[in-house]
């Protein structure tokens, strides 16, 4: 999708489209559907994210210096298992505190956000050049 699509628009699909899972949950936490919407929504927000998750994961590759891409990629692949990890504990905080719907909604609304603020940054030629000529390259109008 990020080739024939471009990395803008795969980026923001996806992205969205995972935040769109996650605000499934928030839904069926708050006893919309039953349990059609549950079982829906895990099986999107599975789906979704491993979809935003490739985009993600497309771009950091993008973003690594063939001298030492095996370097770049494992260290950028660990921000992202250490973001996961701190976010994980913050959400679990949340919910003990705030509630699972809360919770949800301001991952929801996290999602989302960081979504458009990563496109923004990198419209905004932020990054290393390799991957400011990448995703200028890919996001060309038609």
């Amino acid at each position: 999708l990020a080739a024939r699509v471009g990395r803008r628009r795969a980026l923001l699909l996806c992205g969205l489209l995972q935040t769109a899972g996650i605000t499934a949950y928030a839904l069926a936490a708050l006893r919309v559907g039953g349990m059609p919407l549950l079982w829906s929504a895990t099986i999107a927000e599975h789906l979704l994210s491993g979809m935003a998750t490739v985009a993600l994961f497309t771009l950091m590759m993008d973003a690594c210096d063939p001298r030492h891409a095996g370097t770049d990629y494992t260290l950028l692949a660990c921000a992202i298992v250490v973001a996961q990890g701190a976010s994980g504990l913050v959400a679990g905080l949340t919910a003990d505190t705030l509630g699972y719907v809360p919770m949800l909604l301001i991952a929801a609304l996290l999602s989302g956000a960081g979504c458009l603020v990563l496109i923004n940054r990198l419209d905004r030629r932020a990054g290393p050049e390799r991957l400011r000529r990448v995703w200028e390259a890919q996001n060309l109008p038609a």
